[in-house]
């Protein structure tokens, strides 16, 4: 390379950057995709959240621990609720009443402790008294007298629904309480809803064999027909004071010398002493 003198010319190349500044080009638009997706992932998520509380919601509410169907066997009901054949052979009950127990009242929730049994027997008495003078004082019981057998025992307070010639409580070969007998069920719940003590129920049935094809006989019709007085007591009796139902046909006549006598159909209500009987000849 030679040298240059100094009269020669200076020569000086410029050179262009070509595209445009920052601001004239596309980063903003990257940003702003880069937000509207951000934003709809965003309302995605919250319209899966809202979706799964309504979902749960709507599940809690459907929820109830007293649809579980009931096991009724010599040891008692486990849970709470009717089974579809409770239902089905029973319509005088809707599933409703069957299966919820009614809110307990103030007086519920001061049911009367006993300090001894002779206090308990005298307060049975006054009940058995009560309940005889409600039906006998209502001219709508004026037939129905005779069905209802009420008695302090040794074992507690009997309330028996029975049959007579003209007044059956069931019709004949089924479950389903009669009207007459839902009067007379109404007048005994009203007079022991508030009592503390437990109670448990049987169906018998008279001598007459009764069956058909599919295998009823009286030994199911007494348990059907003491499961459907359970159902009609739950109306306004708190649902743990069941502690048991039997259905005994026409093993424990109540007239032992005519075993085929209407007044051996009937279904027996037992409210058991929570005092133990004094023994006597004990110190």
């Amino acid at each position: 390379m030679g040298k240059l003198s100094k009269d020669s010319p200076i020569i000086i190349k410029k050179k262009k950057h070509k595209g445009g500044h920052g601001h004239h080009g596309g980063a903003w638009k990257i940003a702003y995709a880069d937000f509207v997706t951000a934003m709809m992932a965003f309302f995605l998520l919250m319209w899966l959240v809202n979706s799964m509380a309504e979902e749960s919601k709507k599940s809690s509410e459907e929820y109830d621990p007293l649809s579980v169907s009931v096991t009724e066997s010599s040891g008692g009901p486990l849970l709470s609720g009717p089974t579809i054949k409770d239902i089905h052979e029973s319509p005088d009950v809707t599933p409703l009443e069957s299966s919820k127990n009614p809110p307990a009242s103030g007086d519920e929730k001061k049911q009367q402790n006993y300090r001894s049994s002779g206090e308990e027997k005298k307060a049975l008495e006054t009940t058995a008294a009560k309940i005889r003078q409600d039906i006998q004082e209502n001219p709508e019981f004026k037939d129905l007298a005779k069905n209802l057998l009420v008695e302090v025992t040794s074992e507690g307070l009997s309330i028996q629904m029975v049959d007579n010639k003209n007044k059956p409580m069931f019709p004949v070969g089924s479950s389903t309480l009669s009207p007459d007998a839902q009067k007379l069920l109404d007048v005994v719940i009203q007079n022991i809803k508030n009592l503390p003590q437990s109670i448990s129920i049987a169906g018998h049935t008279d001598n007459v064999r009764y069956g058909n094809v599919r295998g009823y006989t009286n030994w199911e019709l007494s348990s059907d027909r003491a499961t459907s007085t359970r159902r009609y007591l739950m109306r306004g009796v708190q649902y743990k004071r069941i502690v048991g139902i039997a259905g005994k046909a026409e093993t424990d006549p109540l007239v032992k010398t005519n075993p085929s006598a209407p007044i051996n159909r009937r279904v027996s209500i037992l409210l058991k002493n929570t005092q133990e009987p004094r023994q006597t000849g004990q110190r």
